[in-house]
């Protein structure tokens, strides 16, 4: 099957932007009080400048649970975030980005956050369903066997022949950024939001897009910032799905590129090295709904999920943590290919979680095609 490439078509910018200064975002489930190291960068803000002046925002309907990950909390927003602040201190402008190429690692403060690097795998609870390659934990209701049924079923779906686009990639929380050097340890002024498209989730979704339309399957990356808020950033994207469906009902595959955040004074890069490159682990979301919110096609999107985590397993052995079926909702129910993925978390660099992003690619085309 031959597909013309399909780069970058042209969707209506949608609601909010992050492209202003002073927008305040927090990452990683973390006490009230000890929030204020970690705020957002603006666009162009160097990784190693100060903390911000942060203030919580009232009326914000956001929550958090006590689930647990392998042992680290992941909270109701796909362990993304704590709070939605905001700033009244506008950052200061930095220098060109060929300066900001030639930052050098500054000298480690007394205070410094630790950086754990780990490799994750599967258990043997019984949360954990074990697949051909890889794990699934399970969070639902739904039994070892059904799951693992689902797990063995053909894909819901199928590629056409056809020039029209068949994958969208989005970023609900596209402002989410890496460490840019690989240490094992972190100030505690670190900023892990950027509106530098070349540095945060963007960068990582460009790598899957051309891995992608190089393959000849037909892409639309849609660019915008839905995350000036977290509250309501699951809104903002779902009226971009939506409208992008309505206009290309050949899509098939919807992924929401993500990055985690594990853990606040001490954090956790989940980590391997394959084909001698140190790369971030990818962990797949997938969601049955919640009680306000259902996911009628969960079981599909479920397969989905599993073929894939199968096939990245097989290729390139401890590229994935365990899936995460779980009872969230993440706009899933809008496709039957619906997925989050979230490549890395704050403690791994960029070129990791690129490095890792283009082996995804890989499988995925090998699934697909």
């Amino acid at each position: 099957m031959k597909q013309k490439k399909r780069r970058k078509a042209p969707l209506g910018r949608i609601l909010l932007s992050l492209a202003g200064a002073g927008v305040v975002l927090l990452t990683a489930p973390m006490a009230a009080d000890k929030l204020s190291g970690l705020t957002a960068l603006s666009a162009g803000v160097s990784f190693w400048s100060g903390p911000g002046s942060i203030s919580d925002v009232s009326g914000e309907d956001t929550t958090v649970s006590k689930t647990l990950i392998d042992g680290f909390p992941i909270n109701d927003d796909a362990g993304l975030m704590t709070d939605a602040v905001s700033s009244d201190t506008e950052d200061e402008e930095e220098t060109s980005s060929a300066s900001q190429k030639e930052e050098k690692v500054p000298d480690k403060p007394d205070d410094a956050g630790k950086i754990i690097r780990k490799t994750y795998s599967g258990g043997n609870s019984s949360a954990y369903v074990k697949l051909d390659h890889g794990y699934v934990r399970n969070q639902t209701s739904l039994s070892y066997s059904e799951v693992k049924k689902l797990a063995e079923s053909d894909l819901p779906f199928s590629l056409e022949d056809t020039d029209e686009p068949q994958v969208l990639i989005y970023h609900t929380h596209a402002t989410e950024s890496y460490m840019p050097f690989q240490l094992d340890w972190f100030d505690k002024s670190w900023k892990s939001r950027s509106t530098d498209d070349s540095k945060n989730m963007t960068a990582v979704g460009d790598v899957l897009e051309k891995k992608l339309t190089d393959a000849g399957i037909g892409v639309i990356h849609d660019r915008e910032h839905y995350d000036a808020s977290y509250t309501g950033a699951y809104d903002r994207s779902r009226v971009m799905i939506e409208k992008t469906l309505k206009k290309y009902p050949s899509i098939k595959v919807v992924l929401d590129v993500h990055r985690d955040a594990i853990g606040s004074d001490t954090i956790t890069a989940p980590a391997t090295t394959i084909n001698g490159k140190s790369t971030a682990q990818v962990m797949i979301i997938s969601c049955a709904g919640t009680k306000t919110k259902s996911v009628p096609n969960y079981k599909k999107n479920l397969t989905f999920a599993c073929q894939l985590q199968n096939m990245m397993e097989q290729e390139y052995p401890t590229l994935t943590r365990p899936i995460l079926f779980c009872n969230r909702h993440y706009n899933q129910d809008l496709s039957t290919g619906g997925l989050l993925i979230e490549v890395g978390s704050h403690g791994n660099t960029l070129e990791e979680a690129k490095n890792a992003i283009g082996l995804v690619g890989d499988s995925l085309i090998k699934l697909l095609k």
